[in-house]
């Protein structure tokens, strides 16, 4: 969404914290703690497009950062005119902590970078008039900032629809996007360490190796892939019967911090893959998808927050997908409809036009599959064993059904039509590679090659000739 630049009081940033987390902080007396960061991007040229969390700009010499940037994970990342890679970071604001970040557009190697000591040195800390307002929510100048961080709501809201409360604005639609990223995971996945900002780009890969054999590798190498927590390749992992058999070998269930893992994986890959397009993350996102957060769903017996909270994670990300970006995975200038150019008025189910559906030829019809299957094994397991422990996260799929309904999806009647069929078994009309409606096991056989028998004039024997 669009922001112009606006004009607050505020107090100098001598009182921030350096960008260095090895500096000792800058002293600040208990009348002027605050909770809003502030960030300045040096060098950066006219013409840009700069994006903070669910913002975007396009730069000019009146706009080189970004001020009151609140509490919790958020993502920056630029993009050169007519160019498709972008170069971004991750960082985490604290609670009660002001800090001045300041990064720099590198224009040798085209990426964003770390300023140096004497460049940071050189910034005048007093000089915020070039610096843009942290607004998700319009119009924010004129509401009262709240000093306490903000804190995702699962609830449904207590009114007659059935819209969620994080849907509502995007400062809570944030928040539930990314409440799972913190240093840590973020030190883990990017293999950078802690103390620092993370840097990731249209381009950092997926590391091949599993991390117990990446030892070898060097710190620059390291640095340029994603160590994910989870992969279908992994030796001893299983989902079976809608249960996390192994996440990791040796673990009969994912223990707390696992799962913490496990769903800040599910937010960066999202994010990351989204809005740099990056490809390792993208794929690793539909991996998770596909073959956790659907899976598992008789997980909820025993960790009926964790699968409630896979349920609201992966609703928040679709409607962020639908109604947040643009066809190219940009975001909507003015927080926008989500109309993709690329869906036809006839079509059911999200915009194929977003990047998230273009990974891979039938992706979407993956998810769609995943989805009816994983609402029928559910409510068979509860009309067969029962189980108040489903209701939360029945709870939570049915406001993603109820989301994806609106968008012409509409998993109750198909869902009954298979089960009067009796199968019980995973009747998806795509093969392996994701192609639909193909029925590769057809009986029709007139395009299939015959032995026949030919004269002497090499034509076949039996066939009627006006020319006999």
């Amino acid at each position: 969404m669009k922001q112009r630049l606006g004009q607050r009081s505020w107090k100098p940033y001598e009182a921030y914290d350096t960008d260095d987390e090895s500096t000792p902080s800058v002293p600040v007396r208990p009348q002027e703690r605050t909770t809003e960061d502030a960030l300045r991007i040096l060098d950066l040229p006219d013409n840009f497009t700069i994006g903070l969390d669910m913002m975007t700009m396009t730069t000019t010499s009146s706009l080189q950062g970004f001020c009151q940037i609140p509490p919790g994970a958020h993502f920056l990342w630029v993009q050169q005119p007519g160019v498709p890679f972008r170069s971004g970071y991750w960082f985490v604001t604290k609670y009660r902590r002001r800090k001045f970040r300041i990064k720099k557009w590198d224009k040798f190697n085209e990426v964003l970078a770390d300023a140096t000591p004497d460049e940071k040195n050189a910034v005048d800390g007093r000089r915020h008039e070039k610096l843009a307002p942290y607004a998700l929510d319009e119009p924010m100048s004129s509401r009262s900032r709240s000093t306490r961080p903000a804190v995702p709501d699962h609830s449904l809201a207590p009114t007659d629809s059935l819209q969620l409360l994080w849907s509502r604005d995007p400062t809570s639609l944030w928040v539930t996007l990314t409440d799972n990223i913190v240093p840590a995971s973020l030190s883990r996945v990017t293999s950078q360490p802690l103390g620092r900002d993370f840097h990731v780009d249209s381009t950092t890969d997926h590391r091949q190796n599993p991390p117990s054999e990446a030892g070898a590798s060097t710190t620059a190498d390291r640095s340029s892939q994603f160590n994910f927590v989870w992969a279908d390749s992994m030796p001893g992992t299983q989902i079976h019967n809608g249960y996390l058999g192994r996440l990791w070998p040796g673990t009969d269930e994912p223990n707390e911090t696992q799962m913490r893992e496990m769903l800040s994986d599910l937010q960066f890959t999202f994010l990351t893959g989204t809005l740099l397009s990056n490809l390792a993350c993208l794929e690793q996102w539909w991996n998770l998808v596909l073959n956790v957060v659907l899976k598992c769903w008789a997980l909820a017996e025993r960790q009926t927050e964790f699968v409630s909270d896979m349920v609201t994670i992966l609703h928040a990300q679709l409607y962020f997908t639908e109604v947040c970006l643009q066809g190219d995975s940009t975001l909507c200038s003015d927080g926008g409809s989500g109309s993709g150019k690329g869906k036809s008025k006839t079509e059911a189910g999200p915009n194929p036009d977003r990047a998230l559906y273009q990974v891979k030829i039938g992706y979407k019809e993956k998810l769609k599959n995943a989805l009816e299957s994983y609402r029928r094994e559910m409510e068979n397991h509860v009309r067969r064993r029962g189980g108040h422990e489903f209701a939360e996260a029945r709870k939570r799929f049915e406001g993603l059904e109820c989301f994806l309904f609106g968008l012409g999806w509409d998993f109750r009647s198909l869902g009954s039509v298979r089960d009067r069929e009796g199968d019980g078994e995973d009747s998806s009309s795509e093969d392996e590679d994701g192609e639909e409606g193909v029925d590769w096991n057809s009986e029709d056989d007139d395009d299939e090659p015959v032995i026949v028998e030919l004269d002497e004039e090499g034509r076949e024997v039996g066939l009627v000739s006006f020319n006999d």
